[in-house]
């Protein structure tokens, strides 16, 4: 790719107009959400060429600087899903913000599956909808996807060549820079029912997401609820597989705090796979040995033996600081699984049955699920379940298989 005539433009960079409701911030895709009209929304869009102004243009009526001598013109593209067809512009550079100008220099080949680059940005637009009612508000998302092009296959590829002069013809300067290859592509057209082809720089296509060993993995775990995959140090499981546009999304399930989430295949990456019996263990309490059955209060009765104090310093050994997978009932009733990792015992009650009987411990720990110290009652009627874990979390959720 050639030099740019600026440091802010080059050729592919994606840029959207000032007007944009992400003001050109890519990370406000992931929290913002278009509501009302979205027919008013712009498109991302890519620089094919860029002219530097080698002269001062003024309004003749009000005498305005229109155009200023060493500003650039950018001449941009994008897709419009509608009418199935590239569009093409030229704009000056003060009225459009830089969301991306990261490039690698990609060598395609022919038959190379292809998506266009705005493509990951176009596919996080979301359109919310809500629905007060008496007693809550549903609030339901979608992908808009206005401006997203099909995968595309490169069927040709050439040097480009500019129908305009690349250099002043008085000063002898550079005033234009271009794309240096070009690859033509076919798509179905489904408006026209036939397969159209289009020639463009090829810094405005990336490769589309194609098999892969990691998608593989993904489609294993979405086929399996007992498996799951470890990636950025979280643990989750594959809820649903979608195909939007040549890319592949995966939306999933963190499996210590439960929050649902979306990835773009490419974004996974150093993907493991585990099953749920590689990260929740033993079963504690309560549990049946040769007809005799444990329940938690005998389990945590015998991790108790008394000091001369009084204290039952075993148990707080025993659990203080270690991750614990529960099932766990509320005062209310209702019914969670989760994570917490125990921080202190503050209160237990015993009395005399065989050995020495537990009927409450309190314990205070940080709950994984809520994000928050939480205050639990382990007897036998709301500690349902407790198992042991055989990974190491905090509260930054750091992953760490044992």
């Amino acid at each position: 790719m050639a030099q740019s005539l600026n440091s802010e433009f080059q050729i592919g960079s994606i840029v959207t107009l000032k007007s944009h409701y992400t003001r050109g911030e890519k990370g406000y895709l992931d929290t913002i959400s278009i509501a009302g009209d979205d027919k008013s929304i712009s498109p991302y869009m890519m620089v094919t060429e860029i002219l530097k102004e080698t002269k001062n243009k003024f309004d003749e009526n009000t005498g305005e600087n229109t155009i200023q001598k060493n500003s650039f013109r950018l001449k941009v593209i994008w897709f419009n899903a509608k009418t199935y067809e590239f569009n093409k512009k030229w704009i000056s550079s003060n009225f459009v913000d830089v969301v991306e100008n990261e490039h690698e220099d990609i060598n395609f080949s022919k038959a190379d599956q292809v998506v266009l680059k705005t493509n990951p940005l176009e596919i996080k637009k979301k359109r919310v909808s809500i629905k007060a009612e008496e007693w809550n508000t549903k609030i339901s998302k979608s992908s808009l996807l206005s401006f997203c092009a099909p995968e595309m296959v490169v069927i040709g590829k050439s040097k480009f060549k500019p129908k305009d002069p690349l250099f002043d013809k008085v000063t002898n300067k550079r005033i234009r820079e271009i794309p240096t290859d070009q690859v033509k592509v076919k798509f179905y057209n489904p408006l026209a029912d036939k397969y159209s082809e289009e020639i463009l720089p090829i810094e405005c296509f990336e490769k589309a997401d194609v098999k892969s060993s990691n998608l593989d993995k993904l489609i294993n775990a979405n086929q399996d609820d007992q498996k799951l995959v470890s990636f950025n140090d979280q643990l989750f499981s594959v809820k649903n597989i979608s195909y939007l546009h040549g890319i592949y999304m995966i939306q999933t399930k963190n499996f210590v705090d439960e929050t649902v989430e979306s990835f773009m295949l490419h974004e996974i990456v150093n993907l493991k796979e585990l099953k749920i019996k590689d990260v929740i263990g033993e079963l504690l309490a309560p549990f049946w040995t040769d007809n005799n059955h444990t329940s938690v209060n005998h389990f945590f009765a015998k991790k108790a033996v008394a000091n001369a104090e009084g204290d039952k310093h075993n148990i707080r050994e025993f659990i203080n600081n270690k991750i614990f997978y529960i099932h766990y009932k509320n005062l209310k009733g209702k019914f969670t699984k989760r994570f917490i990792k125990i921080l202190g015992v503050s209160d237990f009650k015993i009395t005399e049955y065989d050995d020495k009987k537990i009927t409450g411990l309190m314990v205070h720990a940080y709950c994984f699920l809520r994000k928050e110290e939480r205050t639990f009652t382990f007897t036998d009627d709301r500690l349902l379940a407790i198992y042991d874990v055989k990974i190491e979390l905090d509260d930054i959720k750091e992953l760490n298989i044992r």
